[in-house]
């Protein structure tokens, strides 16, 4: 979200625009790079399967319900593709915190 919020005048961290959880600290993009990848996180473990394509439903804004974003316009003008995050299915349950630290290792 960091690289996608620098391309606008306001940051969309945390917007509300349908994402389950948000990882700080790696680059730009490596999610794609986890497809088919486990997810271990000190409580549970998630295999990622695939690349978000985001549609124009994610250019509502969640507070307001006006379309106040392009993003997938956005998304394929600044970075050549339309997707945004990943899928990830559960593999193990448990609990997830803010904060905790995780590897990202073959399935």
């Amino acid at each position: 979200m960091s690289s996608l919020s620098k391309r606008f005048a306001r940051s969309h961290a945390h917007s509300g625009r349908s994402s389950n959880l948000y990882i700080d600290g790696v680059p730009a993009w490596s999610e794609f790079d986890w497809i088919d990848k486990r997810m271990q996180f000190a409580q549970c473990n998630l295999k990622v399967i695939d690349r978000t394509v985001r549609c124009a439903a994610t250019d509502v804004n969640p507070d307001t319900a006006q379309r106040d974003l392009a993003l997938p316009q956005a998304l394929q003008r600044h970075f050549g593709h339309d997707d945004l995050g990943v899928y990830a299915t559960i593999r193990e349950g448990g609990v997830l915190t803010e904060g905790d630290r995780f590897t990202v290792d073959a399935a």
